[in-house]
């Protein structure tokens, strides 16, 4: 019987029975495989391009960079961008990489990738510093702190931020909004004065160039929480220049 078995088995693979089916499935689009023709030779990857390492200038101020081994960067970032000790190197879509310098940063965390791969965001930690960088990856490439993680308009044209701290430790300490452009992006406001100390969230850029907002006071800390006032905002532009409102919102395009 096993004589048989083995003659069996040689018999099917002389026909081609035995081949062992494959676990992958050919694309229907696939090109056919060129038996008789060499396979060209893969082109080489370009080198990617890396930052040189900062060196501050020696006028004896204190350029906070504390970092004894390169600053991490998630796995599912590394092919955007890389660190070493004194620079975060992200790579540019046109190839010119935009150099983050680490001053005052030792821990980068909320790494996000817009989905066009055009914004890349991290917030970023150190001493007595924190913040929110947003770098564009496109054109001349740019390196702007939004404090927090910004939020976008429908449309992608604008995006803005809102972050007020008691510390004054924060990289915006106000609200800010910007103008994103084919080539770069354009600081349009930024808020500083006359904001209240709070917890402040942007809720919705637009429609228009408006920007509504939520706004929490902070607890006294006299012991008595009591009730926290809180009220929408609105930022918009009047007469030339951008007004923060109490009890405002951001007009509905009719339906």
């Amino acid at each position: 019987m096993r004589r048989l078995t083995i003659a069996a088995m040689l018999l099917l693979a002389g026909c081609g029975g035995g081949t062992p089916a494959s676990n992958t499935t050919t694309p229907p689009d696939a090109a056919p495989p060129a038996n008789s023709v060499a396979a060209a030779p893969a082109a080489p990857v370009p080198a990617r391009a890396t930052c040189p390492e900062w060196h501050p200038p020696e006028d004896g101020e204190d350029y906070g960079l504390m970092l004894e081994s390169p600053l991490p960067v998630p796995a599912d970032f590394r092919d955007v961008a890389s660190a070493s000790t004194t620079v975060m190197t992200v790579q540019g879509l046109s190839g010119t990489p935009v150099c983050v310098r680490l001053g005052w940063i030792t821990e980068a965390s909320d790494f996000w990738l817009s989905a066009d791969k055009r914004f890349l965001g991290f917030t970023r930690n150190g001493y007595e510093s924190f913040g929110h960088i947003l770098v564009d990856r496109s054109g001349k490439g740019q390196e702007i702190e939004t404090g927090e993680m910004p939020v976008f308009s429908q449309d992608r044209t604008l995006f803005a931020a809102a972050q007020v701290d008691p510390s004054g430790w924060g990289g915006l300490e106000g609200i800010g909004v910007w103008e994103v452009h084919p080539s770069g992006v354009t600081e349009l406001a930024r808020i500083v004065k006359d904001v209240p100390d709070g917890e402040w969230e942007v809720d919705e850029v637009g429609p228009g160039r408006c920007v509504a907002l939520s706004y929490t006071a902070r607890e006294s800390g006299d012991g008595d929480k009591g009730a926290l006032s809180s009220a929408p905002y609105r930022l918009s532009p009047r007469d030339g220049k951008w007004v923060l409102e109490r009890n405002g919102a951001c007009a509905r395009e009719a339906r």
